[in-house]
Parts: structure tokens; sequence; C-alpha cells
């Protein structure tokens, strides 16, 4: 594969939405939460999607993301 627009990646265009951590209805990442400093992991993901609009420190590009980039890519090349 050639040069990938990792673009995508940028920390503006990161959320819980496409990230690796995201269970559905709870999150599995390890992050400080910014009111109290605990951690994120089991928090609800509505409140760490409030918390956290761009990601938290702990995110991680979902494998579906990560496959909608690549076939993007792929595509451009045909």
């Amino acid at each position: 594969m050639g040069k990938v627009d990792w673009g995508y990646l940028e920390p503006s265009k990161r959320s819980c939405n496409n990230c690796e951590f995201n269970f559905g209805d709870v999150c599995a990442g390890h992050g400080d939460r910014i009111d109290n400093g605990k951690d994120t992991y089991g928090m609800s993901i509505t409140e760490v999607k409030n918390m956290f609009p761009n990601g938290c420190n702990d995110w991680g590009i979902s494998f579906e993301a990560f496959n909608e980039i690549y076939e993007k890519e792929r595509r451009k090349q045909r």
C-alpha cells in the first residue's frame, strides 16, 4: 500500500466514537479524569465523550476506523 493519509489520527479527529477502548456503554481505556484525576476505566461512554471530546491520553484507533482509512486509500490507488 502507498502513502496513507494519517491526518485522520490528528487529535482533533480523535473521539470515543473511533477509539479501540469504546466498549459500547463503557470505556475500557485508562486515562485520567479531568474532574477528580481518577481512572477513566469503566466510566460510561457518554460521560467520557463529554469529558474528552477529542479523546483522552489513552486513545487508540479502533479496528473499524483503521480499516475505513485503509480501504479509502486502497480505492484511491486503483
